[in-house]
């Protein structure tokens, strides 16, 4: 069966991106306030697979450092 094989996943809506960012963090145990959801949507790309990245990148720079997600390192993994 090929159920869903010619399906295109668009690209989130511009007032749907804060929620979805917020969401994704949530999901990987890292909150994120208003200031700082702004502060990424200007920043990262509004893709799915771009939030992915990002958040991924993010992860490793707290780790590597050991700091928590403060504003500092959310710029840095810009």
């Amino acid at each position: 069966l090929r159920s869903g094989s010619g399906l295109e996943l668009l690209p989130p809506a511009d007032e749907e991106v804060p929620e979805l960012l917020r969401g994704m963090a949530r999901q990987r145990g890292i909150s994120l306030s208003s200031h700082k959801v702004g502060y990424l949507i200007r920043r990262i790309g509004r893709d799915i697979p771009a939030i992915e990245r990002y958040l991924e990148k993010l992860e490793i720079l707290s780790r590597i450092r050991g700091e928590p997600f403060r504003l500092d390192l959310i710029a840095d993994a810009v």
